[in-house]
């Protein structure tokens, strides 16, 4: 009987790997077994535990035939939803992709939709599906998975098959036909939960203030909290993003750093968005570029430069030095925790200062609007919001009116 595979995880710098063996693949030139690699993401922070459960139940899944790699390639007439819709996320670049990868792969191959050819799929089998996701549990929790991650797994797998009606693969999306009783509901498990999403006035002066707070985590928690920017587009910004302006200085968000290349590239939007300076916010960053960067980097900043960057150490003196590479999420996330804790705040995803920003603007009174230009560009199809903009003195004064930190 041959020995029972279990897959293999390690760290590499800061990612965590599973590395899984292809033995129904042939073997290589050198006779060995091809093996396959694949980044481990995940929201919480992970734990060596989970990446070898992680790396078995991906070996286990390939020995089984319900998972192979994105890199293999099948005729279309046989390629399966799986198949498809693994593809079909390899090949994207929108901002869900690291999410719907992990969603995808992770509960479709437990539904008998992963098995079924794309062109054979119906409304019947789309039915079926999202019942099968309804009944299946939580790894983290142990109960059924909430109704809107239901509905975000399913949005991901019918946005897929809309792209295979494109290809000719399939005549016409399943999920459309759709009666309202079968498709899934954006509702939470817990409907309280969302009102948890945020900071409170005093924890958001808290964690700003905190003296044990590393400066560089700080500073970042100053940006998160009075710009509302994202994960990806704090960890992409660059000195000369800050730009000098009256009454309060401009800050341009354009680009975002890619989690998955780990490149620079256009914001979630696709469009710039231009936030004024806070006046505590400007001090703050004036102190860190003066101060704070230099003795964080043993060097002084270039306008090229992130304004918070990743660190490496170098030699004995285990000295700080940046090598201009942007921060990695997981890295922000696990700060994040760290300081909360050292506070006594209750644990919150990083997005959550974002939702906090927005709610302490309209808590001082900020009109919706102008708050609405700093978080979200109005898209290109609402053209009357896109030119009632308002003036940059209004923003100012607008933005005059947050008080975290007296």
């Amino acid at each position: 009987m041959p020995r029972r595979r279990t897959g293999s995880a390690f760290q590499r710098g800061e990612r965590w790997v599973a590395r899984i063996t292809l033995h129904r693949d042939p073997p290589t030139a050198s006779g060995k077994l091809p093996t396959h690699e694949t980044t481990i993401t995940r929201d919480t922070p992970i734990t060596p535990a989970y990446a070898r459960e992680f790396a078995r139940r991906l070996q286990e899944r390939y020995d089984e035939g319900t998972w192979q790699p994105q890199r293999a390639v099948v005729p279309s007439e046989q390629e399966t939803v799986l198949h498809w819709c693994l593809r079909w996320i390899e090949k994207r670049a929108h901002a869900n992709r690291r999410h719907d990868l992990q969603s995808i792969g992770l509960w479709l191959p437990r539904t008998t939709l992963a098995s079924l050819p794309v062109a054979a799929v119906t409304p019947r089998d789309a039915a079926r599906f999202i019942a099968q996701l309804s009944e299946q549990k939580s790894e983290r929790t142990g109960k059924p998975l909430a109704p809107r991650t239901v509905l975000n797994i399913t949005q991901a797998v019918q946005a897929s098959l809309k792209s295979a009606v494109f290809e000719g693969l399939l005549a016409q999306n399943p999920f459309l036909s759709l009666p309202a009783e079968h498709r899934p509901h954006a509702r939470d498990a817990d409907p309280t939960a969302r009102a948890r999403y945020r900071l409170t006035a005093a924890e958001a002066r808290t964690l700003l203030t905190d003296p044990g707070s590393e400066p560089r985590w700080q500073m970042l928690w100053w940006i998160f909290l009075h710009t509302g920017c994202r994960l990806s587009e704090a960890i992409g910004l660059r000195w000369c993003d800050i730009t000098e302006d009256k009454p309060l200085q401009r800050l341009t968000i354009a680009s975002q750093i890619s989690f998955a290349t780990r490149e620079r590239k256009p914001t979630k939007t696709k469009t710039a968005r231009i936030i004024p300076v806070h006046a505590a916010l400007a001090a703050k960053l004036a102190w860190w570029r003066t101060e704070g960067w230099l003795q964080e980097y043993a060097r002084e900043p270039r306008d090229a430069d992130l304004i918070v960057p990743a660190w490496r150490e170098r030699g004995r003196a285990r000295r700080a030095t940046t090598d201009g590479r942007p921060l990695y999420g997981q890295t922000v996330y696990e700060a994040l925790h760290r300081d909360l804790e050292g506070c006594g705040i209750a644990p919150h995803r990083v997005h959550d200062l974002r939702h906090t920003f927005v709610s302490l603007c309209a808590d001082a009174g900020i009109s919706a609007d102008v708050a609405e230009r700093w978080t979200h560009m109005p898209s290109g199809t609402s053209a009357r919001r896109l030119y009632l903009a308002p003036s940059w003195e209004r923003q100012c004064t607008e933005m005059a009116r947050l008080r975290i930190v007296e």
